[in-house]
């Protein structure tokens, strides 16, 4: 992937969480948005929208990354104490457009698997949460820093 496509994927996951992507902070989304190539499924850990459509904070923009690449998402809500899954929604618009969006449904715990990436921000994650990180993957986890 060039680089111009990597910015195009993260500018779109920026906007979708609502900020603007800062170019002096643009290398470390971009080398994470490199570690997806071998990645197949995304666990992030945050608190969640009322909706259920994004993840507050970087992690969510990193999930939202993840969308756009197609991988399977897994997502903890810290308030909730939940697991969800990332679905698709489509919809016509009313010109006829075809709209794509993704909406975070309950599930039950997601087990580990060797290709998965971990997303959470250190400052900002209850020890249990941790604990629950550290569990799951028998490693340390993937920071968004």
């Amino acid at each position: 992937m060039s680089r111009q496509e990597a910015r195009a994927v993260l500018q779109e996951a920026f906007q979708r969480c609502g900020f603007k992507i800062p170019f002096f902070k643009f290398e470390p989304f971009y080398m994470g948005y490199h570690h997806f190539q071998h990645t197949e499924v995304v666990f992030g850990f945050g608190n969640m929208d009322c909706r259920r459509r994004h993840l507050y904070g970087r992690q969510g923009v990193m999930v939202q990354v993840s969308l756009l690449l197609k991988k399977k998402v897994y997502v903890y809500d810290e308030d909730a104490k939940l697991w969800f899954v990332a679905k698709i929604h489509w919809k016509r618009g009313k010109k006829g457009q075809l709209k794509v969006w993704h909406r975070f449904e309950p599930c039950n715990r997601p087990k580990h698997s060797d290709n998965s990436m971990y997303f959470y921000d250190p400052l900002d994650v209850p020890e249990s949460t941790t604990r629950l990180i550290h569990q799951m993957s028998g490693r340390s986890p993937y920071r968004v820093c």
